[in-house]
């Protein structure tokens, strides 16, 4: 039995409170959020999801380093990442990019979990997927 679990999506203090400079959330209309969430939470299996959120991510290789501190003190980042979202309107679908806080906040989703799709990206080049359930049982 399949246990469904439907997110939200965006709090209204998070739009309100919200400062981009994108204004990322004005670009995204009220009724496309919804839109996304219902589609994402629609989805069959977290497999499935992450195959969708890692479509709309781009990893792109750091074009000027400006490191604060010297040699081996330095914390350097190893790529940039671009948020899409796509927005379905007129029986047309369209990309808009985002920052990441609109693209956590509109998926309904952790940064935590960014990070572990971004950690797959960069190092298979393809969506995880979902090991849960898989163990053998010795015995």
């Amino acid at each position: 039995m399949q246990k469904e679990v439907f997110r939200t999506g965006i709090r209204k203090d998070e739009t309100t409170n919200y400062k981009c400079r994108k204004k990322c959330f004005e670009r995204v209309l009220e009724k496309m959020r919804q839109q996304i969430i219902r589609y994402f939470n629609l989805m069959e299996s977290v497999t499935e999801q992450n195959r969708y959120l890692c479509g709309l991510i781009s990893v792109f290789p750091i074009q000027r380093r400006r490191p604060r501190n010297v040699g081996a003190e330095a914390n350097l980042r190893k790529a940039s990442y671009s948020y899409r979202v796509r927005c379905a309107g007129d029986g047309v679908a369209t990309d808009k990019i985002v920052c990441g806080n609109a693209f956590l906040s509109i998926h309904g989703i952790k940064r935590k979990k960014i990070e572990y799709l971004v950690s797959s990206l960069k190092t298979t080049g393809n969506a995880p997927k979902d090991k849960r359930g898989e163990h053998q049982v010795i015995g």
